[in-house]
């Protein structure tokens, strides 16, 4: 496979989600195909699902690998029906590279990414996603709706310097995967015990989180206005849907463990955080 000068390799592996019906795109085969290339109706990322990402400078253009190695293309740079999407690049072209632009609802929350050609063309997951025949993805809208919104999800390594959203599962039994909200964090020098909320909504700057890496591979996390999260005395409380969790003194690092193939953060036995890129 051929990369050109100027690409580098973001860390870890990503899952991308079709944010209407919450399903992901799988390269059928791992990738390597001309026709019946992509699905977008897995509700589990497995090894098919599994995309990383070659980016360039700033401003950001991104090529996507398929599993087994290949690049994929969008055929004319976009502007397509039919015949939209390749897999089989081994060299990476204008027609393999995307730009990766945040998308915001009607009241200002971030929503996703919609993935561009170079043509300036939106691509769109036909119906919300769900389909496993057909024309799964079109590359001809020029106005990035909700079938052109994508989330990808980080697995593996999450390098250092990256910006996420938490979204914090689970109520009151293991096995209960609601969502209960976003990792809220109360703006100022000292917010006291009333430092960190689980919200349903908020600004995207509160709602922000930058990791940053640490020497023994674990991770701080550092809110938009540059404050880092502490947890009193090392421990990890409990975190109540609209309720502060505790605070405290130790300045250790949060470290991530992993569910399913995604990290998480796990505040108690019963809930779960999850990291959605940003």
């Amino acid at each position: 496979m051929s990369v050109p000068g100027g690409l580098a390799q973001r860390e870890g592996a990503f899952a991308i989600v079709a944010t209407v019906k919450n399903t992901f795109l799988t390269a059928v085969g791992g990738g390597g195909r001309t026709s019946d290339t992509i699905h977008t109706d897995a509700t589990v990322p497995r090894s098919w699902e599994t995309f990383r990402l070659w980016a360039t400078g700033v401003p950001a253009l991104h090529a996507i690998e398929t599993h087994d190695g290949h690049y994929v293309t969008a055929v004319g740079a976009g502007g397509r029906t039919t015949d939209t999407i390749h897999t089989d690049a081994t060299v990476i072209g204008s027609w393999e590279l995307f730009s990766l632009l945040k998308l915001h609802d009607a009241f200002g929350n971030f929503s996703g990414f919609g993935i561009q050609t170079e043509r300036d063309y939106f691509l769109t997951a036909v119906g919300g996603g769900g389909h496993d025949s057909g024309d799964t993805i079109h590359t001809d809208a020029t106005i990035a709706r909700s079938w052109e919104t994508f989330r990808p999800l980080r697995a593996g390594r999450f390098g250092t310097g990256s910006t996420y959203g938490i979204q914090v599962y689970g109520r009151n039994a293991p096995g209960d995967a609601a969502l209960l909200g976003w990792l809220y964090a109360r703006g100022g020098d000292d917010p006291g015990p009333y430092a960190l909320w689980v919200a349903e909504e908020g600004a995207f700057t509160q709602l922000s989180w930058t990791l940053l890496k640490q020497p023994d591979d674990s991770y701080a996390l550092v809110t938009s206005d540059g404050y880092a999260l502490t947890a009193i005395d090392g421990g990890a409380p409990r975190v109540r849907h609209h309720r502060a969790a505790r605070s405290g003194r130790s300045q250790r690092a949060v470290r991530l463990r992993r569910q399913r193939g995604l990290h998480s953060v796990h505040p108690d036995s019963s809930r779960h955080v999850h990291l959605a890129a940003r």
